[in-house]
Formats: C-alpha cells, structure tokens, sequence
C-alpha cells in the first residue's frame, strides 16, 4: 500500500498512529532527497579564456570551455601540506568551438550551465617589436 505523506488518515488508525510515528522519525528524508537531487544537478562554468599576459598573440582565446564548479573547496593534507580534491569533476575542461555548441551539450548530459559574460579583447602587437633587436637597419647597436 502507497500512502501519500500527510494522509495518514486514510489507513487504520494504529496504522495511521505507527505511520505518523515513522514520518515523524524521517523528517529529515525529504531534506535528504531534495540534497540529492541538487548534488545529482551539476553546475559547470561556459566562458572564453582571457588573452595570455605574457605573450601579444590571441592562441587558444577564440573557442568556449565548459568547465565543472567544484562541489567543494580544496582540503590540505595533513602530512605534506598539498592541496587536494576528491572532486574530479572539477579537473575536467571541455572546449568547444561555438557557445552553442557548449550550451548544448549541457543541456544532453543534464548540466546545470552558466555563461560568464565575455571580455572583449584587444591585440597587443607592437609595430617592429622583438624583431626590431635583429633588425639589419637598426641604428643603434644590439647588446645584452
């Protein structure tokens, strides 16, 4: 027999007290489950990755990475000192070539996705940067 919570009163009445007494013992069930259902909702990150500040060019800035939330912040071993995670999830980096195409594999594999607004970006290129060290026609001479 299938009792729906709160009606206890559709059963005998000891069943109905004994019914009352074990919800009443599992009323941190429903909690759980609603935990559950949340923890089984993963949460990923879509953005752009920023410019590299050490180098001028723009490699590897033009495709989208999906990319897991941790579950939780990373531990410090005892022992050694090193940071670590049992969430592997958190290691894991798609990378996509459209922010559709990232959307939409969250959406196929049930993940709850945000998308970080996206910086614009400016080239850093220097007429006659490091080459101009080289070059043929410099007037003053090159020396470490």
């Amino acid at each position: 027999m299938v009792v729906e919570p709160g009606r206890a009163d559709s059963v005998r009445p000891d069943a109905a007290r004994a019914l009352r007494v074990w919800l009443a013992g599992r009323a941190d069930f429903r909690d759980k489950v609603a935990a559950r259902k949340e923890e089984a909702l993963m949460r990923a990150r879509i953005y752009r990755p920023a410019r590299n500040a050490m180098q001028s060019g723009m490699a590897r800035t033009k495709e989208w990475i999906l990319e897991m939330e941790p579950k939780a912040p990373p531990e410090i071993d005892p022992l050694m000192g090193w940071t670590s995670t049992r969430d592997t999830r958190s290691q894991v980096k798609l990378r996509f070539a459209t922010k559709e195409a990232a959307l939409e594999y969250a959406r196929e594999h049930g993940l709850d996705a945000v998308v970080l607004k996206e910086e614009p970006r400016k080239l850093n290129i220097r007429p006659r940067g490091y080459g101009e060290n080289f070059a043929p026609d410099r007037r003053i001479v090159w020396t470490h």
